[in-house]
């Protein structure tokens, strides 16, 4: 099963802002990329961009189906990271920077592959 979190259904084409906008930056997606891949070798990071121009990244484990598949893209309110385990997909939070998105994969890494829950921040 691969994973398209970059695609969202627009009822209209005018209710919509222009995501790409807000898009993972390059600076974003390369930094991301070099963190990703010096924290593991055994992930695959994947760039996907959807047909308006915005980019996430997805982490997908090599050779392990029971690891977590990650995705990371950005909105106007952040980073965000998404966590994909065992069929079931979590909105992990959104954050700051591009450390705090890598420490909070390693906390979940940590943890077994289990996301664990977080209070929404309104």
């Amino acid at each position: 099963m691969r994973f398209q979190p970059c695609l969202v259904r627009h009822d209209t084409a005018f209710s919509s802002p222009i995501r790409a906008l807000h898009s993972l930056t390059e600076a974003q997606a390369w930094a991301l990329t070099l963190a990703l891949r010096r924290f593991s070798s055994r992930w695959e990071v994947e760039r996907q961009e959807s047909y308006d121009g915005n980019l996430c990244l997805v982490l997908l484990p090599e050779f392990d189906d029971s690891d977590p598949t990650f995705a990371i893209n950005r909105d106007g309110t952040g980073l965000h990271l998404g966590v994909l385990h065992e069929d079931a997909y979590r909105a992990h939070g959104a954050f700051d920077d591009v450390d705090e998105v890598i420490e909070a994969i390693q906390r979940i890494l940590s943890d077994g592959g289990q996301p664990q829950r977080i209070a929404p921040t309104c």
